[in-house]
């Protein structure tokens, strides 16, 4: 079992599969869209580069290198190697997917929804899933960043994703 690598794709809801043809999304759903294009595009070239969008989606979503390369694949269309702002709706909405899997994820270990897992919360998670406690103890250890003995959602992104 691969707990913090999983490998199932990311799944898109009808939602999204409608809405990424950029004339399909409203002008305020583009204005959106597009602010979060220019952060990701750090070097104003009109284009997100797999490194660039490596670089935002390892901060918000924990995802290591390989992992943000093989979404962007799926939605650089011509194989260029880069996200033109077409290509880039796509892209967003897909991460919106991510986000929402993970937040969901999240809010199940979080079982008294104070916002944190606690260490109790993470070893009951994770015992279910096939951890030993020497393993689950190494993973806080190593994912509570602050050392407050909880993971709060970012800390928690990292581990989820780490390879």
């Amino acid at each position: 079992m691969s707990f913090w690598c999983p490998e199932a794709p990311i799944r898109i809801t009808m939602a999204s599969r409608q809405m990424t043809d950029v004339h399909n999304v409203s002008a305020s759903t583009k204005a959106k869209i597009f602010s979060v294009f220019m952060q990701y595009d750090t070097d104003r070239d009109g284009y997100v580069t797999y490194d660039e969008a490596h670089e935002v989606l390892k901060k918000e979503l924990g995802f290591p290198k390989e992992k943000s390369f093989r979404l962007c694949r799926m939605c650089d269309k011509n194989g260029d190697g880069k996200l033109s702002y077409e290509e880039f709706i796509t892209f967003f909405f897909r991460v919106q997917d991510k986000s929402r899997e993970l937040r969901s994820i999240f809010n199940e270990f979080d079982v008294n929804k104070d916002g944190y897992i606690s260490i109790d919360e993470a070893r009951q998670a994770l015992t279910n899933l096939g951890f030993q406690m020497e393993e689950i103890d190494c993973l806080i250890a190593t994912y509570d960043v602050n050392s407050d003995g909880r993971l709060q959602y970012e800390e928690f992104v990292q581990l989820w994703n780490a390879q």
